[in-house]
C-alpha cells in the first residue's frame, strides 16, 4: 500500500492520496476513512437550512429518497412497476419534511449550498479523509430515480435467486458505504476481517457467522 511505504521511504516530505471506496465494513480502506478527519459532504436544506448528508430514505422514517408504495407502484404488492415509481421518486428533507423532486434543478440548488464538513474531529491535521455519494451527482441525465430502479432490482435479485452481489454494488459504489450484509440486506450474518497472520497464504482470513434470516417484506 502507497501510504505504508512512503511512510518508511518518505517520511519527511510525502503526500499520498488514495481514491477508492470500501469493500466491506473494517476493511483497509473503511479504515483509512475512519481513521481521517471524515469530511462527508452536506447538503443544506433550502426550507430550513439545516445541513444533512443525502442519503437513501427508510420506509415510513422522514428525510432521504422515498417513493410511492401503492396500487400503481405496486400492483397486489408484488413486482414493482418501474415506469409508475419514477414518476414518484423525491428527496424529503429530515429535519423540516421539505419536498424536492427528482430533478436537475433541485440537484443544483442543493450542491450549489454544499460543503464538506469533518465528523472526526480528532483526526491528525494531516490525514483527511472525503466521501460523497451517488444523490449528489448532477450530471446531465442523471436522476434519482435511475438509483431508484437499480436499487429495486438488486433487491428482486437477492429475493428471488439469493445474488446479493448487484445490492452490494449499490450500496458499495452508489452509495459509498462498506458493505454490511447484517445492515444491507436483513440478513442475520456478518462478514468480520480477522487480524493479519504470517501463517496463512491469503494473509487474510475471514469469519463468518450465520444465521440466515431474509425478511422480504421489509427490504424493500
Amino acid at each position: 500500500i502507497a501510504h505504508i511505504r512512503c511512510n518508511v521511504a518518505y517520511a519527511w516530505n510525502y503526500k499520498v492520496w488514495n481514491g477508492s471506496v470500501a469493500g466491506v465494513d473494517g476493511d483497509d480502506m473503511d479504515l483509512l476513512f475512519r481513521s481521517g478527519s471524515q469530511k462527508e459532504w452536506h447538503w443544506h436544506c433550502l426550507k430550513c437550512g439545516k445541513k444533512q448528508i443525502p442519503k437513501w430514505g427508510k420506509h415510513r422514517a422522514r428525510g432521504g429518497i422515498h417513493w410511492d408504495l401503492n396500487e400503481k407502484t405496486r400492483p397486489k404488492g408484488r413486482e414493482w412497476d418501474l415506469d409508475e415509481v419514477i414518476k414518484t421518486v423525491f428527496y424529503e428533507c429530515e429535519h423540516c419534511g421539505e419536498i424536492f423532486t427528482d430533478s436537475a434543478r433541485s440537484r443544483r440548488l442543493l450542491n450549489e449550498g454544499a460543503k464538506y464538513y469533518a465528523l472526526n474531529k480528532s483526526a491528525p491535521s494531516w490525514h483527511e479523509s472525503f466521501r460523497f455519494n451517488i444523490l449528489s451527482v448532477n450530471w446531465p441525465g442523471i436522476t434519482w430515480a435511475q438509483w431508484v430502479c437499480e436499487f429495486l432490482k438488486a433487491c428482486e435479485q437477492m429475493n428471488r435467486l439469493r445474488n446479493l452481489q448487484p445490492l452490494r454494488k449499490f450500496w458499495t459504489r452508489r452509495m459509498s458505504e462498506p458493505w454490511d450484509e447484517s445492515r444491507h440486506a436483513n440478513v442475520m450474518r456478518k462478514l468480520v476481517l480477522s487480524d493479519y497472520k504470517l501463517d496463512t497464504p491469503n494473509q487474510w482470513r475471514t469469519k463468518q457467522w450465520e444465521r440466515e434470516r431474509i425478511d422480504r417484506k421489509s427490504v424493500v
